[in-house]
């Protein structure tokens, strides 16, 4: 199969079981509250200050089930969003009916060939997606729909850290239920981001862990050392398009 089949059936599978078993489709949290608190988030929240401004447009690149698309969708005034797995798109649309959301759109698409226009968009979201594409042919495409001046953010994996590469063999290969595509940013990436944004700055964002709130705190603190910040289990990735 081709890494879009792998992709697709992997998050359609899962997608059709949050279907089956999900039984309450509320979404009670706001923007505000989980941005500013998670670490690979925060520089997201910092570099895309203007988000609640009138005309705002973002886009969700990428989005899975689109919790994050929903947070977008109650601070921003129009957000767009897709994903590759029409299952995904199909959880999203529940939650989207369910909370009465009406300034969300999310339709199916591929984030190397999307639908949208030349500068439509002011800022491009994306959590844990571009480890999943070709970054030759996905960037051109988010510089070519963001407006100039515009701020694409991404939290992705990142591959220097041996402790976290192990656990991530051991749950690829033998815990998790679905294989994907999956291939962690490097620092040498960078090179990529710039040649398609004028300003580019990869900020090492969870050390121990993105999840664990009690550790939170510690990991903000090591992270300030420059020397450990490549070896972060996450980077947040903060374009500019001139």
């Amino acid at each position: 199969m081709s890494r879009y089949d792998i992709e697709i059936q992997k998050w359609n599978e899962k997608s059709a079981k949050t279907l089956k078993e999900q039984k309450d489709w509320s979404h009670t949290k706001t923007y505000d509250e989980v941005f500013t608190r998670q670490n690979s988030l925060r520089p997201a929240y910092e570099f895309m200050p203007k988000i609640g401004d009138p005309g705002i447009t973002v886009l969700d690149y990428g989005c899975g089930a689109g919790w994050t698309a929903l947070l977008l969708a109650k601070k921003a005034e129009n957000v767009k969003a897709f994903d590759i797995s029409e299952g995904r798109i199909e959880v999203l649309k529940k939650y989207i009916e369910h909370n009465n959301i009406d300034n969300l759109d999310a339709i199916v698409a591929n984030g190397e060939d999307m639908p949208y226009d030349n500068e439509t968009i002011d800022y491009v979201f994306g959590n844990a997606i571009l480890h999943h594409l070709i970054l030759e042919d996905c960037l051109p495409e988010i510089a070519r729909v963001l407006k100039p001046g515009g701020h694409a953010v991404f939290c992705e994996p990142y591959a220097h850290n041996p402790f976290i590469n192990a656990f991530r063999f051991i749950n690829h290969h033998f815990l998790e239920d679905h294989v994907g595509t999956d291939r962690p940013l490097k620092a040498q990436d960078i090179e990529v981001f710039e040649k398609y944004f004028t300003e580019v700055e990869f900020v090492g964002s969870s050390l121990f862990s993105d999840r664990v709130r009690s550790l939170f705190a510690l990991d903000r603190f090591l992270l300030r050392l420059p020397f450990l910040s490549r070896y972060s289990g996450y980077v947040t990735v903060l374009c500019q398009k001139g």
